[in-house]
């Protein structure tokens, strides 16, 4: 439980980290287009959960 709530904790970080970053490149760029915005985070927040979920796996 400990293992993986610490890696589920990291994969939120890094999904917040990324979403932070999208929403600061989507505000510089002017882009207002909303269905961008989302498919762009979305693939970013897809990487996360999949790295997160990996993660274990490698440091076994």
């Amino acid at each position: 439980m400990v293992l993986a709530w610490f890696w589920h904790g990291s994969g939120m970080v890094l999904a917040w980290f990324w979403h932070g970053s999208g929403l600061k490149f989507v505000s510089a760029s002017r882009i207002n287009n909303r269905f961008q915005f989302h498919e762009y985070t979305n693939i970013l927040l897809s990487l996360a959960m999949r790295n997160a979920a990996s993660a274990p796996l490698v440091d076994k």
